[in-house]
């Protein structure tokens, strides 16, 4: 049993930053924020989920965890996100009938025929995450050994002790979605610099993660070749939160706009898939990453679904006490503020798929 009355931090890590949070139970239900820092750094430390420059890393997250405001860290426990993109991810169903180690079988005989790494090489864990009819139905993740032990040994060396490595997709959907979203199909759509990650959630469970490589540096090389600029000028002139869109940029928009289809019809097709196997389709879509925050992007989304596009603030998943963040719609806090939630968890190592506990 993992001492609950320890703090547990919450460790989000893209290409060129990193931020930490840690919650605190509150009196009237909602958890308060006790901890909180961020930092950018040089692309060549990481990239893409697979650390390149361990030394550095482990400095700036030591860093971070000292210097969080309002209070620092000072502890050791955390949970970590890693990108969706490094996980193979798989559903089964098995019979209902069966016994633990039939079920075991069952499982790893699937992840033979499916994964494209011997079993000897990954680190795996399943979940149950509902029936259906006379089989239950789980949810396996996989990632390769590398990956684990690379984190594994950053965190260490920041003095850090991780109790669990989360999917992207499951912290999301810990951080955006909330009770009204109960006893709905829900489709998270996180569109970042080099994917497009749609979430699946049944009841608030977790159902399936679906990873499109496809992203917003997808639509920045489009822009740049079409209008013969470089991709960082098309990344900041017509791709970042602050593109007003005016009539001299029509012809971006344009390109933004054609280009965007195609990964709208990854995502109308991952969700139709699903309504093909599940017989539920998505009654909302939740709309979220960097995309999320550019101008006019959720008009866009709702001209193509019927469902309703929505973007939600995760901020008001806790209380802040003022805490200037307060002021914005922040939904890119999202992951972290469910880093932050699963932390608080009885057994934040059991709470979801972990990874770490077959490392």
């Amino acid at each position: 049993m993992i001492p609950v009355k320890q703090k547990v931090l919450g460790i989000d890590i893209s290409d060129t930053s990193a931020e930490v949070l840690c919650l605190q139970k509150g009196a009237f239900g909602k958890p308060y924020l006790h901890s909180y820092n961020r930092a950018s750094f040089h692309p060549e430390i990481f990239s893409d989920g697979k650390i390149l420059h361990k030394t550095a890393l482990s400095e700036i997250l030591g860093l971070l965890k000292m210097r969080a405001r309002p209070y620092s860290f000072r502890g050791g426990l955390c949970c970590v996100s890693i990108p969706d993109s490094r996980f193979f991810i798989h559903s089964l169903h098995i019979p209902s009938h069966f016994g633990q180690q039939e079920r075991r079988r069952g499982i790893l005989h699937e992840m033979q025929k499916k994964l494209p790494l011997s079993l000897r090489d990954v680190y795996y864990d399943c979940k149950e995450v509902g029936r259906r009819g006379e089989n239950k139905e789980y949810v396996i993740a996989a990632i390769p050994k590398e990956i684990v032990h690379d984190y594994t040994e950053v965190l260490h060396r920041a003095g850090l002790l991780p109790l669990a490595f989360d999917m992207e997709s499951a912290s999301l959907g810990r951080g955006l979605l909330h009770n009204n979203d109960k006893n709905s199909f829900v489709a998270i759509v996180d569109i970042g610099k080099r994917y497009c990650n749609v979430g699946l959630f049944d009841n608030l469970s977790f159902v399936h993660s679906h990873t499109v490589p496809q992203g917003i540096a997808t639509l920045a090389r489009t822009v740049a070749k079409e209008m013969d600029i470089s991709e960082n000028f098309a990344m900041e002139k017509h791709l970042s939160c602050d593109t007003p869109y005016s009539k001299d940029d029509s012809l971006a928009f344009e390109i933004v706009y054609r280009e965007l289809r195609q990964i709208i019809g990854e995502i109308k097709r991952i969700i139709q898939h699903h309504y093909n196997e599940r017989g539920a389709m998505a009654e909302k879509i939740i709309l979220t990453g960097g995309i999320a925050r550019m101008p006019r992007m959720q008009k866009v989304f709702q001209s193509h679904f019927r469902q309703p596009i929505e973007v939600r603030n995760p901020l008001e998943r806790i209380w802040l006490k003022g805490y200037e963040y307060r002021a914005k719609k922040n939904d890119f806090f999202g992951n972290i503020i469910g880093l932050g939630l699963r932390g608080l968890s009885r057994e934040p190592h059991r709470e979801w798929v972990n990874v770490l506990k077959k490392a």
